[in-house]
């Protein structure tokens, strides 16, 4: 960090901490200079942050003036009364100090410059990237940078990572290739990919310095082709950012080699559900895994769909990373309508309003999706005294037709009725201007039916051009008077307009998966014959639909479609649901009774109100089914009217059964949490579960994050929080998280400072989770300084030795002021014969993790995978003679080696180095007994070396078939080398 910089955040933080009381928080201060704000888009709380924790400077003088302002005046430097040129004489010096650390910002000549091409596609992004994926299409909806309000992810590759909730934008610094995010309808994963490469391409463009990944977004749909995927990636980003001052046409070129040396394009690719045929989806699967196995490859991805198979995205390979995208929180549903209705009159009043129509109407939950909110939204803001729809069909019918009959903004009857003209202007004969107009008014006016067929056609895996496909139907034959230029021209001007498809890349494409839905269930129930047709689809074998039938999404309209009519087929749904469910019951074929009841409720599809509530209850009764699908089916119950007491009933038995995983007891306890009249309970189990003790921690961890998050009962949970950190008969891990997390509440950030620091003082805990709670402590801006003080007394204590100590040092090494005293605490005990292998491996580590200290902290790990810990550390260092210098692994030590080994593999400079130590190790004979599941270790260790797969599986191959290893761990080895063999093989270049 440059001195300007540093000067900038310091003085931020010093007026922050002058002004630090009771509702004047640093998120307050950006609420309350949003709210004065005239106009732009709000500031983000992540991006003001980083002006005090990293002095990065704001793009705009007048953003950050905005916010400090409101500082000044909370400190009383700025009283209403005082002197305009006072005011201006300050706002000089903020200035002054924001345009030296702005100037010291800028790349230096020497920093490497992206060639032409890529600036061009930059600046392109970020004129595109700026509007909503429904922009064109909702009146006068902000874009994307003006709406965005961020979610959360929860992990799915393991049950620690399933129980932490992380920002969002984790799945784009993912340690790994391919990183897999999927979330139901509507979940936000567009608008996240496109607010990732705005914010991406922004900074790319602003600093220029060398990065790591540069985005490019591409639609699964665009990889399903017979090209290669530079050719692919090529395609698609001309097809998207024509309209937005691309200069020149992309070159597969671009996108075969890095954007700069040592960078990679991270190519989003999103939609990856939408691609139906399911053969089509396993070559885009196959591309990007292919795509992925050179260490040279200039490629990674994030992979954004709704929830697959395990055995779809198991072609992607083992070990790939996925992520759930987390719902809206309520206070995010308030935030996204504070953001919507911002240039209307009164926007308090309207988001009041809304929020209330929301409860009315039922649709609160439905509503923490992004694009429901959204929907929700303009049909508030377009009749605010209108009730909203009670059901989801209902939304999506009431959003179309006021995209399609009430848009007076786009004028779609002129603008239809001009496209007519044209058509019928281009011919002299009266009988060929007659057969034009009477066949073009004819499309017309069946134009919604029109685009309900092209949706079902769409779902139903054709992939032919929306234009070919209408051109192409039975009642729009093309005379022979009209020219197929001319027809296709016309068709294109009357479904432009529509607000209902997006032309995109020389095809017209739905706005959204869930509107082709919509409207292809539409088309699925048109007359009698169709509706006939469907029932029998959907409930001709007596059973409820499953998976086989469609996707739980587009079944859900399906079902709303066919039972909302007032009809025989109608009639005959009811019957065929409430006999199934009946019989499921009965039969105890709960799994069947499971996939249907509980995702429909959840969607809040049509179903009959009698037998749903009665299978849902079942199911949550019953011991036979999952724990999380009982705890799910209670969740659906509460959605279904006048179910409410029974389901919180049944989310209270839940959370109070001992015998069910902690992970979703305490899912049932914070759903409790939202629930009228049961949160203090939803609470009390909480704390119960934060404290108790489990084999995998896990019900601690879920209970703390719930404790935490913004859903639950704020002032309930951190009278919790604030009892467990002071109830000394508690374990102190448990005392210290809940410091933690009530820190990690805004609104109670120094009350839980307060108890860290009472917490790293108090000598009758134990060393390390004292050092735990100064470690946070030191992360919390403004108790830096009180931290380090007890840090270092942890690490300079004569009688400090081992992890805490360690830990102490490494955290002391993260503050800045602080870190050459914590390096050289780090290095020290890094070369402390005294201390454990492991514990001397965690400080090398640490030490090599700081920039300047890395080479230090890398040659130590490179000494101890050598040598071991016996050899005098600084002789060996002062030895510069590295040739032929092989490892000596030791029985004792090998793991603890080994464990050095892998440090270094993730250290560039010294990865060639790892790699030779690793083959080392794995051909190695002397270890034996137990040291002898290392050689299997290093070979392992291989496979996740880019570019050196194949030397590991070789190596895993020779110990399988080695007789004198013992028959369990060639059988260990066996099973890897199974496990990575099948790898996928097409050419992606």
């Amino acid at each position: 960090m440059t001195a300007e910089r540093a000067a900038l955040r310091d003085r931020l933080r010093t007026l922050e901490d002058a002004v630090r009381a009771p509702g004047r928080s640093r998120k307050a201060a950006i609420e309350e200079a949003n709210r004065r704000r005239p106009s732009g888009a709000p500031l983000s709380t992540s991006t003001v942050s980083e002006w005090f924790t990293k002095g990065r400077p704001a793009n705009d003088f007048a953003d950050l003036w905005d916010v400090v302002s409101v500082l000044l005046a909370w400190n009383a430097k700025v009283p209403d009364r005082r002197p305009k040129e006072h005011i201006l004489a300050t706002q000089a010096v903020w200035a002054q100090v924001w345009r030296a650390a702005k100037v010291a910002a800028l790349p230096a000549a020497a920093k490497p410059e992206f060639p032409a091409q890529i600036r061009d596609y930059l600046t392109a992004v970020c004129a595109a990237a700026a509007r909503s994926p429904y922009q064109d299409e909702l009146l006068a909806v902000p874009p994307v940078s003006e709406l965005y309000v961020r979610q959360q992810v929860h992990g799915l590759s393991g049950a620690a990572e399933a129980a932490q909730a992380t920002p969002a934008e984790v799945v784009f610094d993912a340690d790994s290739r391919i990183c897999v995010l999927q979330s139901g309808p509507g979940g936000g994963k567009s608008t996240l990919l496109r607010h990732h490469l705005i914010e991406a391409a922004t900074h790319l463009l602003e600093e220029e310095v060398g990065p790591e990944t540069v985005p490019v977004l591409v639609n699964a749909a665009a990889l399903t082709g017979t090209a290669v995927l530079p050719q692919a990636i090529a395609d698609a980003v001309a097809d998207d950012l024509a309209p937005y001052a691309l200069l020149d046409q992309p070159t597969a070129e671009l996108f075969r080699q890095p954007p700069l040396p040592g960078g990679r394009w991270l190519v989003l690719v999103d939609g990856l559900d939408e691609v139906a045929n399911s053969s089509a989806r396993g070559r885009v699967l196959n591309l990007i895994a292919t795509a992925t196995r050179s260490a040279t490859a200039p490629w990674s991805f994030v992979v954004a769909t709704r929830p697959l198979p395990d055995s779809d995205v198991g072609m992607l390979g083992s070990g790939v990373p996925r992520f759930e995208l987390q719902p809206f929180e309520a206070a995010d549903v308030a935030a996204y309508a504070r953001h919507c209705f911002r240039g209307t009159d009164d926007p308090e009043r309207h988001i009041e309003a809304f929020i209330s129509a929301l409860w009315d109407s039922g649709l609160d939950a439905l509503a923490r999706t992004p694009l429901m909110a959204a929907m929700l939204c303009h049909l508030h803001q377009a009749a605010p005294d209108r009730q909203l729809p009670t059901g989801r069909s209902e939304v999506y019918r009431s959003f179309l037709e006021l995209l399609y009959h009430q848009n007076t903004h786009k004028r779609i009857a002129h603008t239809h009725s001009e496209a007519v003209r044209n058509l019928a202007t281009r011919y002299q004969t009266p009988r060929d201007v007659r057969a034009a107009e009477a066949l073009a008014e004819h499309v017309r006016d069946t134009l919604p039916d029109l685009i309900n067929e092209l949706a079902y056609k769409r779902i139903t895996g054709d992939p032919t051009p929306a234009i070919e496909l209408l051109a192409a139907h039975s009642d729009l034959a093309r005379p022979r008077s009209i020219s197929q230029e001319h027809w296709h021209a016309f068709l294109a001007d009357l479904l432009r307009p529509t607000g209902i498809l997006v032309q995109q890349g020389g095809d017209f494409h739905f706005l959204h998966q869930t509107v082709l839905e919509h409207c292809a269930a539409r088309h699925a129930t048109r007359d009698d014959t169709a509706r006939a047709a469907l029932l029998v689809e959907l409930f001709g074998n007596d059973m409820l639909p499953d998976a086989r039938v469609a996707e739980p999404s587009y079944l859900g309209f399906l079902v709303d479609e066919l039972l909302t009519e007032q009809d025989v087929y109608a009639e005959a749904g009811v019957q065929c649901i409430e006999t199934a469910v009946e019989r499921a019951i009965k039969w105890e074929s709960l799994r069947e009774l499971g996939y249907f009841l509980i995702e429909q409720a959840l969607l809040r599809t049509v179903l009959p109100h009698t037998s749903t509530a009665r299978g849902l209850a079942q199911l949550a009764r019953s011991s036979t089914v999952d724990a999380r699908e009982r705890v799910r089916a209670a969740q659906a119950l509460a959605t279904l009217p006048g179910q409410a007491t029974e389901a919180c009933n049944l989310l209270l038995n839940l959370a109070q059964d001992g015998t069910l995983d902690g992970a979703d007891r305490a899912w049932a306890a914070f759903l409790l949490t939202e629930a009228d009249g049961y949160h203090k309970q939803g609470v009390a189990i909480l704390g119960q579960l934060a404290v108790g003790r489990s084999p995998s921690g896990i019900s601690s961890i879920a209970a703390f994050r719930y404790l935490r998050s913004g859903h639950c009962h704020r002032d309930t949970a951190a009278r919790e929080l604030h009892r467990i950190a002071l109830d000394t008969e508690l374990v102190a891990g448990s005392r210290t998280q809940a410091a933690e997390s009530l820190a990690a509440m805004d609104d109670y950030r120094n009350e839980g400072a307060a108890l860290l620091l009472r917490l790293a003082k108090d000598n009758t805990i134990r060393a390390p989770r004292q050092v735990r709670a100064a470690g946070t402590l030191s992360g919390l801006d403004g108790h830096e300084d009180e931290a380090a003080v007890l840090l270092r007394l942890f690490a300079e204590h004569p009688a400090a030795h081992g992890p805490p100590a360690v830990e102490a040092a490494t955290f002391l090494s993260r503050l800045e002021r602080h870190r050459d005293h914590g390096a050289r605490l780090l290095g020290e005990f890094a070369r402390d014969t005294s201390i454990d292998g492991f514990t001397r491996v965690q400080a090398a580590e640490a030490l090599a993790g700081l920039d300047v200290h890395q080479t230090t902290g890398a040659e130590l790990l490179l000494h101890f995978a050598r040598e071991g810990f016996g050899v005098d550390v600084n002789e060996a260092l002062n030895d510069t003679d590295d040739r032929a210098r092989s490892a000596s692994p030791n029985t004792h030590e090998a793991d603890m080696q080994l464990m050095a080994v892998g440090v270094l593999t993730d250290i560039e400079e010294y990865r060639s180095k790892a790699v030779a130590l690793l083959t080392e190790f794995a051909r190695c004979a002397d270890l034996t007994g137990m040291s002898a599941g290392v050689r299997v270790d290093a070979a392992e260790g291989l496979l996740t070396v880019e570019g050196h797969r194949e030397i590991g599986l070789a190596l895993l191959t020779e110990l399988a078939r080695d007789t004198a290893l013992r028959n369990g761990l060639r059988a260990r080895a066996s099973k890897i080398v199974a496990r990575h063999m099948s790898e996928p093989g097409d050419d992606v270049w």
